[in-house]
């Protein structure tokens, strides 16, 4: 932003998101995959979620992850979008309520 506003001209003052952490970063590892697939519970079956899609969920939305799998418990939307693909029911949900998500589109390209 400090580059923007320079080549800009514009006038503004030091650019103060470099040490702003983004949500879900607080607390995340490069192991909360793990986690994410561990606390996964589907009735009966703990740890139910695919390692690559656990991987997806934390690489993409930090310690969110763990919010679209509790939708995914809850509503019982944890399926694969599209077979092959790491993205799962839940994180449509998830990015309508929490992300101002509002077509197919907005869905696919941006997140």
């Amino acid at each position: 932003m400090d580059l923007v506003a320079k080549v800009g001209g514009l006038s503004a003052g030091k650019c103060v998101t470099e040490a702003l952490p983004v949500v879900g970063a607080p607390g995340w590892g490069e192991s909360t995959f793990t986690e994410v697939a561990q606390g996964y519970l589907v009735p009966h079956r703990p740890g139910a979620i695919d390692t690559k899609v656990a991987q997806h969920l934390s690489h993409s939305y930090g310690t969110r992850a763990f919010e679209i799998t509790r939708i995914a418990e809850r509503e019982r939307l944890g399926h694969r979008l599209v077979r092959g693909h790491t993205n799962i029911e839940a994180e449509v949900v998830y990015c309508c309520r929490h992300e101002f998500c509002e077509t197919v589109v907005d869905f696919v390209t941006r997140r």
